[in-house]
């Protein structure tokens, strides 16, 4: 969620956010839309632990993500591959599009541009994460 600096009722506006994210009113919101809450203690609510899943045959699979998903350990990893994505990606379909160039070799450029200015970065990843 996001308050924009603009935003005429940032008070307002953070209320909504505490609300909506950290109280069990809210939370059951975005549980009876399929969601998974944010606010672990969220997680010890009667409709999130049993809730079910058409997908998996009624089971309650939130029972599980109860467990599990506490356990999971965070990681941050320090790698701007979508900002030079976004970047190679921005300038070059606007030059291709401007040219009137052919889409499957200009897409093919894009890839090849995009994978080779990411490279370091993503074999460090890799390399994190103990992927070859």
């Amino acid at each position: 969620m996001v308050i924009p600096s603009q935003g005429k009722n940032k008070l307002l506006a953070w209320k909504f956010i505490e609300w909506a994210l950290a109280t069990k009113e809210g939370n059951e919101v975005w549980i009876n839309h399929g969601g998974i809450p944010g606010y672990i203690p969220a997680f010890e609510l009667d409709s999130f632990k049993n809730g079910t899943y058409k997908a998996t045959g009624d089971q309650k699979v939130n029972e599980l993500s109860a467990k599990l998903i506490p356990q999971v350990q965070d990681n941050w990893f320090d790698i701007q591959l979508n900002d030079a994505a976004k970047t190679i990606w921005d300038d070059s379909i606007g030059k291709a599009i401007e040219k009137n160039s052919d889409s499957k070799a200009a897409l093919q450029q894009i890839q090849d541009d995009i994978m080779k200015a990411v490279k370091p970065d993503l074999d460090r990843l890799k390399s994190q994460l103990g992927i070859q």
